[in-house]
């Protein structure tokens, strides 16, 4: 027996997470690897230039921040770096030819 969300969408996690791709027409988004957890596949990336991503991207990392606000409101430092960084699945970045 196959178990669907309501109204018949597949459960899948990209759906449970509601994810959307990072990239458009084929542009790509680098940055440096700021925490690797390679056990569990997931970790953060330091964005060169984080205005450059998608309106949709940069808004998720603008609520991150107000979330971070809330919980942290007296340190400033760790709200800046939080603004440059952006959670990655080892499935959603490209580590060839990086030793990582």
């Amino acid at each position: 027996r196959r178990v669907t969300l309501p109204g018949g969408v597949a459960m899948t996690q990209a759906i449970l997470e509601n994810r959307q791709l990072a990239f458009n027409d084929g542009r790509r988004f680098s940055g440096v690897v700021s925490f690797r957890d390679h056990d569990k596949g997931f970790g953060l990336i330091q964005l060169q230039n984080p205005d450059a991503l998608p309106a949709h991207i940069q808004s998720r990392v603008r609520q991150r921040g107000l979330l971070v606000k809330q919980d942290c409101p007296a340190d400033s430092g760790m709200q800046a770096q939080l603004e440059r960084l952006l959670y990655f699945r080892d499935a959603d970045a490209d580590f060839e030819g990086v030793g990582v």
